[in-house]
């Protein structure tokens, strides 16, 4: 209760199939009782009209008995009853096999995600899971009755540093996509700019003084959502632009489809702090350096990952996320998105039946975001598509390069999702990397390390021979390193929702009339003070 208010009752969730359905991929990696079901458990089914022998769909079986002789129990499609802390729990299928419930089929029942690390004590695994709270309980019931007692602190914390990002934002506006008349909606200083949390603030209120209950002029911008994109730090944003810094972005795709004319929508899904929001309905893409998910934690989540599905392949998400290119990474080339690995891609390239013959073990790859983020080199690939990156990771003295290629998911209603994935990796021998650096294949590079990496070829240089390193070194030495936002606006693309589909207008309209290139319309559309979309 707050200010003697009962909070509202959460909406009636959608019930599910039951529990078979949240496990079914997982019961090929249990383990089987050879000798079926136990001889107490039997006799409490039979007492329930149950022979396990003969079932049309799969059981589950809880370890422990009630008082009155039966035993707790569901069918594939019923729901489970309060899981306990003891172990023992069985899932009977109906070809007559018997398997151990494992910690796992309790997280999985329970809505625990499967990123989460279970101990390696199946007895204590039960008593986490048996104790704890499901997740969607916590996601749909407690926290909308505390979301309005938690929401402030979220806000408290951001605001200790927004007046300096704020700035920055400003700065890296005015150098990609500055506001180049003094009418059209846009970033033009420091003051245009709010966080997420100041935006709905303003449209709450504005919302209250004129009777309204939304907080923006966009159908698919819902109350919830923003509620939800304060709550978990990120929102989905589309442009009909590639969403680079400066570009205008909204959260509302219809807004976006509009100003793209039929053309591709593009999405990305971001921390709020990569936006410079103007209000609820848009802002201007102003990604800050250090704002995004901490690369230990992106680092630490791979680890885990990856040790999860070198245990048990057999998951249906087999996506590896190694987070955001880095800005050094960017400089080189790499486009500014998520980077994904496919499992099976890499158990595929690690195979000592792969035909080019450099396997490596899975635990060579730990730390991968990380060698990523702060690599060796960029190097522009022979394919013109790919950019691969040269790490400090190793095996047998090679180091591990990784190939990079920027691709365009295409979703429903032309969204277009871009994500760099890993197409390749694998450690190369030195020859190759000397070669690269000597064909003037390097896009970015750590000097201190490349040099190192040279440096030490020296005493096993082999094949190589010292004037190919030397002249490798020099090049590194003389390499000019790419430098972001060097202010040269007259190289910098321009968008703008706005700008771009009022510049088309106006080409339309000189051509509709006959008039030269430079005709300028009599009169120029203007804001109006109180439009809150700020279209023209």
């Amino acid at each position: 209760m707050r200010d003697g208010e009962l909070p509202a009752k959460p909406e009636k969730q959608k019930r599910k199939s039951g529990w078979y359905e949240a496990v079914e991929d997982i019961i090929p990696t249990l383990t089987e009782k050879k000798n079926g079901v136990a001889p107490w458990m039997d006799e409490r089914l039979k007492a329930d009209g149950i022979d396990w022998r003969h079932i049309d769909k799969p059981l589950y079986v809880m370890g422990s008995g009630y008082a009155n002789g039966t035993v707790p129990h569901a069918f594939a499609d019923e729901l489970l009853p309060t899981l306990r802390t003891k172990s023992g729990d069985v899932i009977v299928m109906p070809d007559g096999k018997v398997y151990r419930a494992m910690g796992r089929v309790l997280a999985r029942v329970s809505g625990v995600s499967d990123d989460y690390q279970m101990p390696a004590s199946e007895a204590l695994s039960h008593t986490i899971i048996g104790n704890g709270i499901p997740t969607q309980l916590t996601e749909n019931v407690i926290a909308p009755l505390v979301r309005d007692v938690l929401h402030p602190a979220v806000e408290e914390k951001a605001s200790l540093k927004d007046a300096d990002r704020k700035q920055t934002q400003l700065d890296i506006i005015l150098k990609t996509n500055p506001m180049l008349d003094d009418y059209h909606t846009g970033i033009r200083k420091v003051e245009d700019i709010k966080t997420l949390g100041e935006s709905v603030e303003e449209a709450r209120s504005e919302a209250e003084k004129y009777g309204d209950d939304e907080w923006s002029a966009y159908p698919d911008i819902t109350n919830d959502m923003l509620q939800n994109a304060l709550e978990t730090g990120e929102i989905t944003i589309y442009s009909s632009k590639p969403i680079k810094n400066g570009v205008f972005v909204t959260p509302s795709y219809m807004q976006a489809s509009d100003y793209a004319g039929g053309g591709n929508v593009y999405e990305k899904t971001v921390p709020l702090t990569d936006v410079a929001w103007i209000n609820t309905d848009e802002g201007q893409y102003a990604k800050v350096d250090g704002e995004r998910y901490s690369l230990k934690e992106v680092n630490d989540k791979f680890n885990d990952r990856l040790a999860q599905l070198i245990e048990n392949p057999n998951q249906k998400d087999r996506v590896l996320h190694l987070g955001r290119s880095s800005q050094f990474l960017i400089d080189g080339g790499i486009a500014d998105a998520e980077i994904e690995l496919d499992f099976d891609k890499f158990v595929r390239k690690s195979s000592e039946k792969y035909k080019n013959n450099h396997p490596f073990s899975a635990g060579d790859i730990k730390d991968l975001p990380k060698a990523i983020a702060h690599p060796v080199a960029v190097f522009n690939s022979t394919t013109k598509k790919d950019h691969v990156v040269m790490t400090e990771l190793n095996h047998d003295g090679k180091n591990f390069i990784v190939a990079i290629r920027a691709t365009e998911q295409n979703r429903k209603n032309k969204v277009v999702l871009e994500v760099n994935q890993i197409t390749s990796l694998y450690p190369k021998g030195e020859r190759g990397i000397i070669y690269w650096i000597n064909n003037n294949k390097l896009s970015n590079v750590d000097k201190e390390k490349a040099l190192h990496f040279i440096e030490a070829l020296q005493p096993h240089a082999g094949t190589l021979t010292s004037e190919e390193l030397s002249s490798a070194a020099n090049i590194v030495r003389n390499f000019v390193n790419p430098k972001q936002n060097d202010g040269n606006l007259q190289k910098t693309e321009k968008y703008s929702l706005r700008v771009d589909r009022y510049r088309d207008e106006l080409n339309q309209w000189k051509k509709d009339n006959n008039l030269p290139k430079d005709a300028e319309r009599p009169q120029l559309p203007v804001r109006e003070p109180n439009d809150r979309l700020g279209f023209t």
